[in-house]
């Protein structure tokens, strides 16, 4: 059906007389067939193309709906788009503790208080609750001033006791 759509627009671009192809069109559907008590004409696809024939196109409209889904794209890949930081900014650091400002430039690691207090904090301050896959997690709950220094103690730490933690 679409390669009949584009053979009539290739035709009517090249012939500008619309109602004798259409003729045309009506008699080489109708000849070799019989004529019956029913009508052929009926048919909807020799409608369909009859009426394409003497649509007129508005490009004015064509160009605004493309004009609106371009705009319509643009809008929604910025809506639903979100931005991913994988990295501490610069900025960010200023939020940090003061500990934790100082070890991201001299990263020496805890000392063995330091370390014990790490790991007794977080033993003491988590529950394993099991999943609906029968999974068990851990979940760690505490106070916003505690979690702030068990935050510094991990920056603080080294290569080495983060991997032993």
């Amino acid at each position: 059906m679409n390669h009949e759509f584009l053979a009539d627009e290739a035709v009517l671009a090249e012939y500008a007389n619309v109602r004798s192809y259409q003729l045309l069109l009506l008699d080489t559907i109708s000849q070799g067939k019989q004529f019956n008590l029913t009508s052929s004409f009926n048919y909807s696809i020799t409608k369909k193309r009859l009426a394409m024939m003497i649509r007129i196109k508005n490009l004015n409209r064509q160009y605004a709906k493309q004009a609106a889904v371009a705009l319509l794209a643009f809008v929604l890949t910025f809506t639903f788009s979100e931005k991913i930081y994988s990295q501490i900014e610069k900025k960010a650091v200023k939020a940090l503790p003061e500990v934790a400002k100082n070890s991201l430039e001299s990263n020496e690691g805890l000392s063995q208080e330091e370390m014990a207090e790490f790991k007794n904090t977080i033993e003491k301050h988590t529950t394993y609750i099991t999943n609906k896959r029968g999974r068990t997690d851990p979940m760690v709950n505490m106070d916003t001033k505690l979690e702030d220094r068990m935050h510094a103690l991990f920056i603080k730490m080294s290569p080495e006791q983060n991997e032993a933690a």
